[in-house]
């Protein structure tokens, strides 16, 4: 690359129903969408929101870092003739990326690969492993527990309808007892079936005072996994009663992802490339995970569409398919503005992208 522009927009998004957590409200965020262009006219498009109360930096934070990337973006991909994801695995700890720019890294790094898989004339997950042999990943529908008994059985016969039979179920809100769970556990089962695998998602807020309730709750229920159930000391006697424990918010933190992979503490990982700086972070970390035997789940941090694609591009990359992913399109993309026409598919599998770069149609930076 000769030359390169480099152009930060930024954007109010909405509030969407889909961001409820057992954590935090939905509310308003701030999204960043980079776009790289080279003298060829090739463009690659990349975007980053933080997601306040999980995002280890803020929208400001996140912009003061964009900002200050444009520079040696220009430099670096100047010097550099970034032609294989091995190669820009070397190049990018030039740009000292530190702890708290994981969604400036995710930007930086989705806009470079969708760019260069431009280039090269494949699509981002063939740019990112030329090897890649995943032809379907099973994607999971995901419930949020709260919801009305009349509500939650809607909703279920009708994700069944369409196909899906993995399904995230939100637990540990904090008005709920382990009681309240019981019955919707007991309501999903009725209406899901036997065969159906179904698996929560406490965002870390369970009490310990309540755990031997809820162990003996999950394992009637026949619960695959529990994501973030509460603090990593608290994971031991969860598995020890033969309910797996996946690896979510806890992955953030590099010291303690080092820690919870190399003592597998958990049995499962939970991917989110907005959260470990990008597709190489993410891309280390499943590998890691590979050779331990470690199974993983690729999914989003409610992105936006260009996000969601690098992510379902990570997934059809990595050598092992992943279990069932949280890729499914979310009611937040609504809050996104159009310009890049990023084509989404959706249903219980997709099936790759096999367009240019993440498969935008259009052009990128009009």
């Amino acid at each position: 690359m000769k030359r390169c522009a480099v152009r930060c927009e930024r954007f109010a998004l909405s509030a969407q129903s889909s961001t409820l957590t057992a954590r935090t409200e939905a509310q308003s965020r701030t999204g960043f969408r980079l776009t790289i262009c080279d003298a060829q006219g090739h463009a690659g498009v990349g975007e980053a929101a933080p997601f306040p109360g999980y995002s280890r930096e803020t929208a400001e934070q996140c912009h003061a870092s964009l900002n200050a990337l444009e520079a040696p973006l220009q430099t670096l991909l100047c010097a550099e003739e970034v032609s294989s994801f091995s190669q820009w695995q070397h190049v990018v700890p030039q740009l000292r990326l530190g702890e708290h720019a994981a969604s400036a890294a995710f930007a930086v790094e989705t806009a470079v690969i969708d760019l260069c898989a431009r280039r090269g004339g494949v699509s981002a997950h063939r740019w990112i492993n030329p090897g890649a042999r995943t032809t379907r990943i099973a994607v999971n529908a995901t419930l949020d527990l709260r919801a009305s008994p009349a509500s939650l059985r809607s909703q279920m016969a009708a994700y069944a309808q369409r196909g899906f039979d993995v399904f995230k179920l939100k637990v540990g809100h904090p008005d709920w007892s382990w009681r309240d769970e019981r019955a919707r556990l007991e309501l999903a089962r009725d209406v899901l079936g036997d065969d159906a695998t179904l698996r929560l998602d406490a965002n870390g807020v369970l009490s310990p005072r309540d755990l031997p309730h809820r162990i003996e709750i999950w394992r009637r229920a026949g619960i695959a996994f529990v994501e973030e159930p509460g603090p990593v000391s608290q994971w031991a006697p969860i598995r020890d009663a033969g309910i797996s424990v996946a690896a979510d918010e806890s992955l953030a933190c590099a010291a303690h992802r080092s820690r919870i992979v190399d003592e597998r503490l958990a049995d499962v990982l939970v991917i989110k490339p907005a959260m470990l700086h990008g597709i190489t972070g993410a891309w280390a970390l499943a590998q890691r995970a590979a050779a331990l035997d470690m199974r993983v789940v690729v999914t989003h941090l409610f992105d936006g569409p260009v996000a969601l694609a690098a992510c379902r591009a990570l997934a059809f990359a990595l050598p092992q398919p992943p279990l069932a992913c949280g890729l499914d399109t979310h009611e937040g993309l609504a809050g996104w503005p159009p310009g890049c026409g990023v084509a989404l598919g959706e249903g219980p599998v997709l099936a790759p992208n096999e367009s240019l770069g993440l498969g935008c149609c259009g052009e990128p930076h009009s």
